[in-house]
């Protein structure tokens, strides 16, 4: 267990500019040119994030009730992810319903929480009115961080009792991690016509500039 909000940010942050190409014109364009915003990559459950209905893309717009910009975005970018003290944040997010975007306000108490890297981890729901036909398969989808194995195992597991027959694997938040890791991951999702020894799962190859062995 550990202390704070129970969030992961984007490595970058977002001007004006950026969120309405990407969101649409909206409340956002009331914010000057010089504001800065927070995009959230993962939740983890049973955090405070969490209860306050915070999710991934959601945008951080104003800490304690003060935007963002280029004199304090450093300070607010470590204590969101340290969890220092209490927090009020407005945020953006997308109201799947109105298929809109509009703003919300929540209260953010440091609070303990465990690290789950399984940002999202279940079947998909398969609009009918896709122009194709998936039959009689179930889509799994898994986004997770890297260097959890064991947590990895546990969420591909639950796909396959729920009968998932194909799986969107979601590297967004994954910055990288162990060779074995890979190797475990591909030996739950690849079938025996993988395995042989003419099958190269990988290779390791030293770079010819790199003189130092």
């Amino acid at each position: 267990m550990e202390k704070g909000y129970g969030i992961e940010l984007t490595p970058y942050i977002l001007s004006k500019k950026v969120v309405l190409n990407y969101l649409g014109d909206g409340p956002i364009s009331s914010y000057d040119d010089s504001n800065y915003f927070f995009v959230i990559d993962h939740v983890y459950p049973a955090s405070s994030a969490d209860d306050a209905n915070i999710k991934r893309g959601d945008v951080i717009v104003e800490i304690n009730g003060a935007p963002i910009t280029d004199l304090n975005y450093a300070r607010w970018w470590t204590s969101l992810q340290t969890g220092e003290d209490n927090l009020t944040l407005k945020m953006y997010t997308r109201n799947d319903d109105a298929r809109t975007y509009e703003f919300f306000d929540c209260e953010l108490p440091a609070t303990n929480f465990e690290r789950n890297p399984i940002a999202y981890g279940d079947l998909l729901t398969i609009d009918s009115a896709l122009p194709f036909d998936l039959g009689d398969k179930k889509i799994g989808y898994l986004s997770f961080d890297w260097d959890f194995d064991e947590k990895m195992v546990e969420a591909i597991s639950t796909l396959v009792e729920k009968g998932a027959t194909d799986v969107i694997l979601d590297l967004r938040s994954n910055g990288g991690g162990h060779v074995t890791s890979s190797v475990l991951l591909a030996s739950m999702l690849l079938d025996e016509s993988y395995v042989g020894p003419d099958k190269i799962y990988a290779r390791l190859v030293h770079n010819p500039n790199n003189k130092i062995n």
